[in-house]
């Protein structure tokens, strides 16, 4: 069959659950500029289970969280142009998008630049090179 599905009188309509939060599919948004390592990010959270859109620069990242409202961002520290810092920041003063939970990305091993993030509002940091297991955990421990 082809085209839209259609109701005919007389038969009855289809009935569909009502969409709860377990139903629906998390919806994340992956800054990273670089290449390899956001490919990487979409296909563990894609095999996870999630829906993910993805940004090379914080910017177009900081874009698609105000137009998507995901239910998490994870967004590498040091990118071109606006930091990982900079969008958390910009998350953290938009009451809209304010409690969206935040993970920063990156190879800063440093933990000054960790308790910068902790401290500036991040909910979690992983930390390249990235495990696929580290990167689940974080990712579960903050529920749509």
């Amino acid at each position: 069959m082809h085209g839209p599905a259609r109701h005919h009188p007389g038969t009855p309509a289809l009935q569909y659950p009502a969409l709860t939060k377990e139903y629906c599919v998390a919806l994340m948004v992956v800054m990273e500029d670089d290449a390899d390592i956001r490919t990487l990010m979409v296909y563990l959270l894609e095999h996870d289970g999630y829906t993910v859109f993805t940004a090379d620069n914080g910017s177009d990242g900081l874009e698609l969280v105000k137009k998507h409202r995901p239910d998490l961002v994870i967004s590498d520290v040091q990118m071109p142009g606006m930091t990982g810092f900079q969008v958390l920041g910009d998350i953290r003063q938009d009451p809209a998008i304010a409690a969206t939970p935040v993970i920063l990305l990156t190879a800063l091993h440093d933990r000054v630049h960790i308790r910068y993030g902790m401290t500036a509002g991040a909910d979690d940091y992983i930390t390249k090179p990235v495990e696929p297991r580290e990167t689940s955990e974080a990712v579960s421990a903050h529920p749509n």
